[in-house]
């Protein structure tokens, strides 16, 4: 379905300006800091597409997903970003569609709002013997002039479950072949059946790479452990444990270690559950100690497997946002879905917290004119806002009085989808999503608010995915189904709110 948008294009006078994150690192050789956002209004309102006719499936087939990514046929598994000379290459396992066994794909951005795809970059081995028969998660790293793509090989017919493998490519990132009898294995301390997901870097003292896996030991949990591998890979040593699991997971996916200011951090995502964050002063040393604290959550479990990348100035996680089953809210969280990005802010304390993206004025650059900007609750109610767009940023700041949830409430107005809603929960310390009128509680990340205190938000949907942004403080990604072209509005079950500053931007 094709839009007619009528731009015109109101030229400035531009300045020069110099940015500073709130990190205060500079840009490293070959990087460009991110570009100043341009003041571009859009002067005619965007035409939106008619939803309200489709069922679930034919809205989420007919969704032009852009800042979420989803390949045209297929889906996004576990991403492996890079960053180059101005560019993020993502790097993703690719469910359904033209992959065979999780083959590697990869889409190109130098913003996060416009993807272009690559196509097939990794092919899964078609012989059912083979070590990847299905490919796993990896990273990928450059010395001299040539780029080396450590994953995962999978077979679960072989004695080995799971190995480390390598391909190269000369000069650029398109061209990887695999290395034939180079592997990377468990040693007989370590788990036969779950080693995968290597995270890669070089280090020039030692001429080597190093590697950090998620295994299990035979003695000691679920642990993410650290390898040597020369430069020639001819040879590798197990050097040690880094991390153990706290939280009975039998697994630690897409184990990342990044560093920001004078901390490293180590991320991952529990086994079907959420992302979690050690911080050290050390990158293979520390996380979890009594020292630096425990992991903590920093997202709910619909934003999953994300990994760091930073272009010298600012990093960011690049993960995914689950689907769900049948395409329904009541449905089964699905492995793979579309791309979501968030900026990684550090506190004074060390901590992170995930913000959105700042660019993100650039992509809705439309603003609706609104009758009201301000809607007060004062008891138990609902008050409908206005139309879900198929691709819209809602922004605003709200304060409250009272212990009882309050919130946003999705997909007014059509009778056959249930509500969704996302609720700000003084009583327990958290923010929420909730299915069936608050009997199921689908995600949830840890928020302590105060009465009578001012909080900024950004709410992001585009299709069925949201992520909404407690400015300073949390983020929570999840999804919805069906609700296009339906009303939102704001909810609160008893404490008196106050939404003000209330804005809503459009694609354009």
């Amino acid at each position: 379905m094709k839009r007619i948008i009528t731009f015109i294009i109101l030229i400035l006078t531009m300045g020069f300006f110099t940015s500073c994150s709130i990190l205060d690192l500079k840009p490293q050789s070959g990087t460009t800091p991110p570009e100043v956002e341009e003041d571009l209004p859009i002067v005619e309102k965007p035409e939106h597409n008619d939803f309200s006719k489709m069922n679930n499936r034919e809205m989420e087939s007919a969704v032009n997903y852009q800042i979420n990514y989803r390949p045209k046929d297929g889906y996004v598994g576990d991403v492996m970003p890079y960053y180059e000379n101005g560019k993020y290459y993502i790097f993703f396992l690719k469910d359904q569609g033209s992959s065979y066994n999780h083959s590697i794909y990869l889409v190109e951005t130098t913003d996060f709002l416009h993807y272009e795809e690559k196509g097939e970059i990794l092919k899964s081995s078609t012989s059912s013997t083979a070590q990847d028969n299905w490919i796993g998660t990896g990273s990928v790293c450059k010395v001299d002039n040539t780029y080396y793509f450590f994953y995962t090989g999978h077979n679960d017919k072989n004695a080995l479950h799971e190995r480390v493998m390598v391909a190269t490519s000369e000069n650029d990132l398109y061209h990887f072949k695999k290395l034939d009898g180079v592997y990377i294995d468990p040693t007989n301390q370590l788990s036969k059946v779950d080693f995968r997901d290597p995270d890669v870097c070089f280090d020039e003292a030692s001429n080597s790479f190093i590697l950090t896996v998620t295994t299990n030991a035979n003695s000691g949990g679920t642990v993410i452990v650290k390898y040597t591998v020369s430069k020639d890979l001819k040879s590798y040593t197990y050097d040690k444990i880094i991390y153990t699991d706290t939280e009975d997971f039998w697994n630690l996916e897409c184990s990342d270690t990044f560093k920001i200011g004078n901390y490293w951090y180590l991320s991952y995502s529990g086994q079907d559950d959420t992302l979690w964050v050690a911080k050290s002063r050390s990158q293979y040393n520390g996380y979890g100690s009594a020292v630096y604290g425990s992991a903590e959550r920093i997202e709910g479990k619909y934003f999953y497997a994300p990994k760091a990348v930073s272009n010298g100035v600012d990093t960011f996680f690049v993960g995914w946002a689950r689907r769900r089953g049948q395409f329904r809210d009541d449905g089964n969280g699905s492995w793979a879905g579309n791309i979501v990005v968030s900026k990684v802010v550090q506190n004074n304390d060390g901590s992170l917290y995930l913000a959105k993206l700042d660019n993100l004025n650039n992509y809705f650059r439309y603003q609706e004119k609104l009758d009201k900007t301000s809607v007060n609750l004062n008891k138990k109610e609902n008050v409908e806002f206005y139309t879900q767009y198929e691709s819209f940023m809602l922004e605003g700041s709200f304060k409250y009085t009272g212990t009882s949830d309050f919130g946003f409430i999705f997909g007014l107005g059509k009778d056959e989808v249930d509500y969704g809603h996302i609720r700000f929960n003084p009583s327990k310390d958290k923010m929420e999503y909730c299915l069936k009128n608050f009997k199921n509680v689908d995600a949830e990340v840890k928020l302590d608010l105060s009465e009578n205190k001012t909080y900024n938000f950004t709410l992001v949907c585009e299709g069925s995915v949201i992520v909404l942004y407690v400015d300073g403080y949390a983020a929570m990604t999840t999804r919805y189904y069906g609700k296009i072209s339906t009303k939102f509005g704001f909810y609160s079950s008893g404490s008196s709110v106050e939404f003000n500053d209330l804005a809503i931007k459009v694609r354009a």
